[in-house]
């Protein structure tokens, strides 16, 4: 994935105004998506919204997922393959908060019908 210069504000209209076609990087800057720090688009139909954290267990990000899914426009909504990325600073860390997020994101419904969301773990260093 190439790195995105395109900086969304970090509103909700700001979310609103994600292409599918085109990479971004959106951050909150007022408002609170539980269990999601941020999203990014790679401009070619994958969305990701990311946590990044250093604690082992962490609340499901599926109420965070259910906001970004309200507030995206429809088409990237329905076009985009949805990913979830754990952030993690140990590698235990990034396993653990996988198998968790895994199960809790295998049949998670947002908006009116179940949507495929692959989980990811990484460790930053």
């Amino acid at each position: 994935m190439s790195p995105s210069l395109n900086l969304l504000p970090g509103t909700k209209a700001g979310l609103r105004s994600a292409q599918a076609s085109t990479s971004f990087y959106w951050i909150p800057s007022a408002i609170d998506f539980p269990g999601v720090d941020s999203v990014l688009g790679d401009g070619e139909k994958n969305l990701y919204a990311l946590q990044a954290t250093n604690a082992d267990s962490h609340k499901s990000p599926i109420d965070g997922l259910c906001e970004v899914w309200k507030r995206v426009d429809k088409d990237l909504r329905q076009s985009c393959s949805w990913n979830f990325v754990a952030v993690a600073d140990t590698a235990e860390t990034a396993q653990k908060l996988l198998d968790s997020f895994s199960q809790d994101l295998m049949n998670v419904r947002l908006g009116r019908k179940k949507v495929p969301v692959k989980t990811w773990a990484c460790v930053l260093r």
